[in-house]
């Protein structure tokens, strides 16, 4: 994780990433993708770790890691792309998108900038807007040699990495199925228009003031999740919410959508910002899920929408009659119950920051009005049908 840094020096590195962004389009010309390269691809091994360096049409380096259980004879896995902040290392990044990959059986890509420079912390790296041209080169190189899903490739970048991974996805937005970055200095702009596209800043990083941005991106440019996390500085995020945002990119079909969560994934969400609920009297929220037909994380016998949204209906009217009669009963009791998610089963119905980042602005949709002893009607999420719920003060 990169340190927080002096806001002059912060106004630098934005300057900088200007330059970078303009650096990239004109490296990368209107086709987008790489010349051939005039030399073959290296592969090497070194203290412990898969390198791999490529000569044409840009030298660079990148690490290369297969997920901990391989893809099974004959299939391919996904690939995370991850791309370190100004001053940062590939090995920095490495591991946290392992962790990341890991649990979904993807490869890792972690690329090194070009550039080198001093920290408090050795010898670090920066990114050349020419540096584009690289990663993909790196891209090709790790697609030709290894088992890996060319339509199920995700870029994410932290910082200085963020403004890197939009650049790299404009020039070649065929390559990726979406991009995440994390407290960068630029958001989501015409560049990348029509991608799904992931945003990730601490309320306390400077760089929050771009959040308003990233959602009107969000509302006209891209398909875009906009998450806010409460007392996060220039840091990576929890990896909770780190695993849901890929999750997001790479499988979900939902929306776009605006989340403010807690620091820790485990803690329990405030009523949205500037929503009734925020003003209402009351304590957290709890939901219940009833999933459909094809949904994200569905069984194979989930219902057919229609009746999975009668079925979760019917489960908001008996939730409603049993906290009528014995408003002071555990609520927890009436999730074990009626709810068919394992998550909303193992956090007894508490919507938790991983939780509204798992399901997005359907919870949000759910919470928005609902005071202290109310139980929302039934709204629909890529999963299924939720019924939300607030406990009384």
């Amino acid at each position: 994780m990169e340190p927080m840094r002096a806001p002059s020096v912060l106004v630098a590195l934005l300057l900088a990433a200007v330059a970078l962004v303009a650096g990239a389009r004109g490296a990368a010309g209107k086709g987008g993708a790489p010349k051939e390269a005039s030399k073959p691809p290296e592969w090497t091994e070194e203290d412990g770790r898969t390198v791999l360096r490529v000569s044409s049409p840009r030298p660079l380096k990148a690490y290369f890691r297969p997920p901990a259980t391989p893809p099974e004879e004959g299939k391919k896995g996904e690939l995370i792309v991850i791309l370190h902040g100004h001053g940062g290392t590939a090995t920095g990044m490495l591991g946290h998108a392992a962790m990341i990959g890991d649990p979904r059986g993807a490869f890792v890509l972690a690329c090194e900038g070009s550039g080198t420079l001093q920290t408090d912390r050795g010898e670090g790296h920066s990114w050349d807007g020419a540096d584009v041209a690289g990663i993909l080169a790196c891209l090709d190189a790790a697609l030709a040699k290894h088992p890996i899903d060319p339509k199920r490739v995700i870029i994410m970048g932290h910082s200085a990495g963020g403004t890197m991974t939009l650049a790299t996805y404009a020039a070649r937005p065929s390559a990726f199925v979406g991009l995440y970055t994390t407290a960068a200095p630029r958001t989501p702009d015409a560049s990348v228009k029509g991608a799904r596209a992931a945003v990730c800043i601490g309320t306390k990083d400077p760089n929050f003031a771009g959040f308003p941005a990233a959602v009107a991106a969000a509302e006209k440019t891209v398909v875009g999740r906009c998450l806010a996390v409460e007392g996060l500085g220039h840091d990576l995020p929890p990896l909770g919410y780190a695993q849901e945002m890929v999750a997001w990119v790479m499988d979900s079909k939902g929306g776009s959508d605006v989340l403010h969560v807690p620091g820790q994934p485990e803690d329990e969400v405030r009523p949205p910002p500037e929503s009734p609920a925020a003003k209402a009297k009351g304590k957290g929220f709890r939901h219940v899920l009833v999933f459909e037909q094809g949904g994200r994380g569905a069984p194979p016998t989930a219902p057919p929408r229609p009746a999975a949204k009668a079925k979760a209906t019917e489960a908001a009217a008996s939730w409603k009659a049993t906290r009528k009669g014995a408003p002071t009963d555990d609520p927890g009791e009436a999730v074990a119950t009626l709810s068919e998610d394992p998550l909303t089963k193992e956090t007894r119905g508490v919507v938790t920051g991983l939780v509204l980042c798992r399901y997005g602005g359907a919870l949000v949709a759910g919470m928005s009005k609902l005071k202290g002893g109310d139980v929302s009607a039934p709204v629909e999420s890529d999963a299924g049908w939720h019924v939300v719920a607030r406990d009384p003060e």
